[in-house]
């Protein structure tokens, strides 16, 4: 199987994919399905949108039924608290020393042209800066010819599409 199918049969995982319009997305806890992955969306204190597995992993409540509080989620069960990403940082029962192991996926999440973007494959291979390629071509109209400038769509495993311009 392609490295990039790993997860789920027929999903490409190493892409941008879009979860919505970004004003969709506010400091509630948003839950949503993508490639059959239950997925929790909120926004931290700054406004920068937050993409967790919508799981505790201790008996798998989905989070998005807990509340925020700061810039953490916490788990409506037990009171697990995980930050941006997916750490646990508070356990109400070991309050010195978080369980390292209770951890939940996070997502790359990234706001562009009014949408909001979320990798659903490895983060380490998410290419945030997103560079669009220019070309030029001669468009022939009668005798005449005129160069256009225009941008190509960019459609690879890196980058969300661009618009035209």
């Amino acid at each position: 199987m392609r490295p990039d199918l790993i997860g789920g049969e027929g999903y490409l995982r190493n892409c941008w994919y879009v979860a919505g319009r970004s004003e969709d997305f506010g400091r509630e806890l948003t839950a949503l399905t993508m490639l059959e992955e239950q997925i929790v969306i909120y926004r931290d204190t700054q406004g920068k949108a937050i993409a967790l597995e919508d799981a505790c992993p201790h008996r798998k409540l989905p989070l998005s039924r807990g509340t925020i509080e700061g810039d953490h989620v916490v788990c409506g069960y037990h009171g697990l608290t995980f930050d941006c990403r997916g750490e646990c940082v508070i356990a109400p029962t070991q309050l010195d020393n978080p369980p390292r192991r209770a951890a939940v996926q996070s997502y790359p999440a990234e706001d562009r042209w009014g949408f909001l973007w979320l990798w659903m494959g490895d983060p380490e291979q998410a290419d945030r800066a997103r560079s669009s390629t220019s070309r030029t071509s001669t468009i022939r109209r009668g005798a005449r010819r005129k160069r256009a400038r225009w941008r190509w769509p960019v459609i690879t495993s890196t980058s969300p599409t661009t618009c035209w311009t």
